[in-house]
């Protein structure tokens, strides 16, 4: 992955800070679930993690997933 970066211009130590906070986004992302799994139950952890996805494919400009949550504009 850090190869990638840098043979699109960026610097080497810029590619590595990325590609770690890539993975500590990995690594912290299942603890994460987790807790809001636990505090408001897995039935609204799913949905509300449903909802966002809508929003942040709406503001992306995906229109597969936008096309799911009823606002795409082919």
């Amino acid at each position: 992955m850090p190869t990638f970066f840098v043979s699109q211009g960026m610097s080497v130590t810029h590619s590595l800070r990325f590609n770690a906070a890539m993975m500590g986004g990995y690594v912290a992302g299942p603890f994460l679930c987790a807790f809001i799994a636990d505090r408001v139950g897995r039935r609204w952890g799913v949905a509300l993690a449903a909802v966002y996805r809508c929003f942040a494919a709406n503001a992306a400009g995906e229109r597969q997933f936008s096309a799911l949550c009823g606002r795409c504009s082919l």
